[in-house]
């Protein structure tokens, strides 16, 4: 009887393997219908991080995550290739795989033990526990989607077994047999450490495992010592396995709970409502079986109902070890859940709690068996006419049935839930469009494909065309054109070329060139950016020539539309865009080696384009944004701000790129006419700490932003002088003349006129302006220095043929005699003092004599 059950045991186990892969990769490729942004970012990374040859534990991109999950998908991809399947295939494997661990953990916590009855010849809550994982929905949706948190909770199950197998040592065993049960808890504090590089909620673990020993340490002094040593030992072996990431968090200090801060309840305007709304929300998706919560449904009614007899069990046997671990375990396993603020329309919320659902069915299973066990003695005693209340265990073949029943109700209902329900609600409101593209893309593989850089980054369309476009580089103008007219001389079927434009076609400068390749992989070439006049020019291409085509999703709508790319279209870069040289080094993860700004003269209410050009040289882990200033020089207020990521495509690739991005400001419509500027920097988006940046040399002190370019804000172009004067100073600058509006003036008042400066050629020093307010006999009554406008627009900003307003206020003395003045104006460099020469003059400055003419106060 004994061998007969153990293989059925054994045939179960397998059954439920079986039945469990084929609801984890049935119609696994298109359901769910698209790749979420999570699990095409996962898959770019695996990606990245095979390529970059690195061994990375944490990348802080799309809020932080642990890699250990992105280094099995990277070797999955490489052995079955670029798909949403094999991106997918890993979590149905892990997914899988913990079946078995579950049943293995419940016959370590001797499970039957908790059951309110004497152990029966099938391990019956084990094998419930098992069934309750296979066909749960939770379980089932996660193994299905490439997300990291599935891998969690096998490391867990290793993790509770070995230390339950190396934790419950007999004190009089020997010596030998202590130090094979010590390495037991060397294995599980290794898997203890593991787990920090899955997911964020293993963070939670050695709580779970201190308050644990911690409690049992106080209830039971026996061999103190020795269990004080096994603890260590236990910790020590995760603390080693903790170190490389450990060693990230110190270098990287602001990614450690970035996450958490974000999401958590006391982050947000009302916590203790939250944490209300939680807890009922827990409560539902718990016990009420048969309800939905957004677009998760609660548990099954069997397993509910076993949660809620396992919860009442575990209590009432609270002195038992495995009742207070599995109570405390699931506590603690759900806290993510109580202390975070929840979507319930979101994708990942339930996951939140996945560190509680190994104890959840381990629970419930001790509920259910001791319900069954407590139905089936109610039923022998009123056949039997009998009042014995102590449980009695249900025979083999009942308990056979019963594992059948709740197999099959469950299986069941997960199918109804999963592939009716959600498939064909939530489901269906997924976005393939990324698909759809990609797939025609890669059907291009005769002809070159021009897109916008939009369509090329996001991040499903990116990592599906990674199957056929798996190099990316840069490309020049010359290069593009070359490329374009070799296409179109390869012969009748290999002349074509096309471009995409989306559905609504936007103000976007960048785009991508998909080369297809005859002889392997193709290479994706990052265009030269499109001036404004060429993006004009795209537009009026558009207009003028029918698509080819329509991309459709499967909802038959239009995702982009197809065109025909000619080698001399008149809104492909036939120059390479003129960029001001800077060296700006971001903590030598990026550097910014060149910016252009346009237009040159804007008016108010009108948008300004900075084109930055970026550069990288390996993986960019940071999750930086950037921040983007613009202030007028003359008050230096702050007119304008914009704070966004930087460009995903450092987060797309892991070598050497450099790349243009364009970002366009509104200017306010009340903004005043002058000279603006842009401040820039990087930050970290969740500890908004900003990056230092070092121009230049790298001995240069580094500092937290960088001032870039300029452009003017007017209305209508400055008017000429009131007064004329012509007079050069040096080679490069002349004064054109100045607005002396006021004539006559009093002692005590306040002499202000503008100057109009002009710049011959670019200014390689600072100057500044010498006024002077002379009396008759050539003595200086009065003067006032400084630079144009106030020093915030110095003469080296100033930009040949630029001409330059500057304002200037001399304070008459009170004792100042009646009579005529002289204002003499000429240039200087601070530093020495030098005055900068009149051209073909012997003087070094000029006069307006007799301009000035003061009238007694009296």
């Amino acid at each position: 009887m004994s061998t007969t059950y153990s293989r059925f045991q054994l045939f179960f186990l397998c059954l439920l393997i079986a039945v469990g892969f084929g609801l984890r990769v049935a119609v696994l490729n298109t359901l769910p219908l698209s790749l979420s942004l999570d699990e095409a970012v996962n898959g770019i990374d695996a990606l990245r991080l095979f390529r970059a040859g690195r061994l990375i534990p944490f990348l802080q991109n799309n809020f932080g995550r642990e890699t250990l999950f992105f280094y099995l998908e990277s070797l999955a991809l490489q052995l079955y290739g670029i798909s949403v399947f094999s991106l997918r295939f890993v979590s149905a494997l892990i997914g899988t795989l913990t079946i078995p661990l579950l049943y293995a953990v419940g016959q370590r916590l001797k499970l039957n033990d908790l059951a309110l009855a004497k152990p029966p010849s099938l391990s019956m809550p084990s094998m419930l526990a098992a069934t309750g994982l296979a066909i749960s929905y939770w379980h089932i949706y996660f193994s299905r989607v490439a997300l990291r948190g599935i891998l969690l909770l096998p490391l867990l199950l290793g993790l509770v077994w070995c230390f339950w197998r190396g934790w419950y040592a007999h004190p009089l065993s020997p010596r030998s047999r202590i130090g094979r049960q010590r390495g037991w808890l060397v294995v599980a504090g290794f898997l203890l450490g593991l787990t920090f590089y899955t997911y964020l909620a293993a963070r939670l673990l050695p709580l779970l495992f201190i308050v644990f020993v911690v409690v049992e340490l106080i209830l039971d002094r026996s061999s103190l010592k020795r269990r004080i040593t096994d603890f260590l030992i236990f910790g020590l072996a995760s603390t080693l396995t903790i170190i490389p990431l450990a060693l990230y968090f110190y270098q990287n200090p602001q990614a450690i709970g970035g996450r958490t801060q974000a999401i958590s309840v006391f982050g947000g305007d009302a916590p203790l409502q939250t944490l209300g709304s939680n807890l009922a929300a827990l409560f539902k998706i718990h016990f009420l079986g048969g309800t939905w919560l957004g677009q998760w449904p609660a548990l099954n009614v069997l397993l509910a109902l076993g949660l809620l007899i396992g919860l009442v069990v575990c209590v009432f046997q609270i002195k038992k070890a495995a009742c207070r671990f599995l109570l405390l375990w699931w506590v603690i396993g759900v806290s993510p859940l109580v202390f975070s603020q929840q979507n319930w329309g979101a994708t990942t919320t339930i996951l939140r709690s996945i560190l509680a659902w190994p104890a959840l069915f381990l629970t419930a299973a001790i509920g259910l068996t001791a319900l069954a066990n407590l139905l089936f003695t109610w039923i022998t005693n009123l056949r039997s006419g009998t009042s014995d209340l102590r449980a009695t265990n249900m025979p083999p073949k009942l308990i056979i049935g019963f594992l059948f029943l709740v197999l099959t109700a469950g299986a069941l209902t997960s199918l109804r839930n999963y592939f009716s329900v959600w498939a064909t609600t939530y489901n269906k409101r997924l976005d393939d469009d990324a698909i759809h593209l990609a797939q025609f893309l890669d059907s291009q593989n005769n002809r070159l494909s021009l897109i916008p850089l939009s369509l090329f980054k996001e991040s499903v369309t990116f990592f599906l065309l990674q199957a056929g476009y798996p190099n990316l580089s840069n490309i020049g103008t010359d290069s593009l054109h070359t490329l374009l007219e070799s296409n179109k001389r390869a012969g009748p079927e290999q002349m074509s070329a096309i471009y995409l434009v989306t559905d609504e076609p936007t103000l976007e400068s960048v785009y991508v060139l998909l080369a297809p390749s005859a002889n392997g992989p193709g290479t994706a070439y990052l265009s030269p950016p499109m001036t404004a006049s060429k993006i004009e020019a795209l537009f009026n291409d558009m207009k003028a020539a029918s698509p080819l085509s329509t991309i459709l999703n499967s909802k038959q709508e239009p995702i982009a539309y197809v065109y025909p790319l000619h080698s001399d279209a008149a809104f492909l870069p036939d120059e390479p865009m003129s960029l001001q040289p800077i060296q700006a080094n971001f903590n030598n993860d990026v550097w910014l080696t060149g910016y252009h700004i346009e237009p040159a003269v804007a008016k108010p209410g009108e948008a300004v384009t900075i084109y930055l050009n970026w550069q990288m040289q390996r993986l960019i882990d940071g999750d930086y944004y950037l921040f983007l200033h613009v202030f007028d020089t003359a008050q230096a207020e702050r007119r304008g701000q914009s704070n966004l990521p930087l460009n995903s495509i450092v987060h797309r690739w892991s070598g050497p790129l450099s790349f243009l991005d364009a970002y366009h400001l509104w200017l306010p419509p009340d903004s005043p006419k002058g000279v603006y500027r842009f401040e820039i920097g990087l930050y970290h988006n969740f500890s908004l700490e900003r990056l230092p940046v070092i121009i230049g040399e790298a001995n240069q002190p580094p500092d937290d932003r960088i001032i870039l370019g300029k452009f003017h804000v007017q209305l209508h172009p400055p008017s000429p002088p009131v007064y004329p004067i012509h007079a050069q100073f040096g080679d490069s600058l002349v004064l054109i003349g100045g607005d002396f509006l006021e004539r006559t003036l009093h002692p005590d008042q306040t002499l202000t006129y503008t100057l109009h400066w002009q710049a011959l050629a670019s200014v390689d020093r600072d100057y500044t302006v010498f006024n002077h307010l002379l009396d008759s006999e050539g003595r200086i009554r009065a003067q006032q220095d400084g630079m144009p406008q106030e020093g915030r627009y110095p003469t080296t900003m100033w930009d040949p043929g630029e001409i330059v307003l500057g304002t200037h206020s001399i304070l008459l003395p009170s004792d100042l005699e009646p009579g005529p003045y002289t204002l003499r104006i000429g240039l200087y460099e601070p530093e020495t003092g030098g005055r900068l020469p009149l051209v073909n003059e012997a003087q070094d400055f000029v006069e307006v004599p007799d301009f000035i003419v003061l009238e007694d106060a009296k």
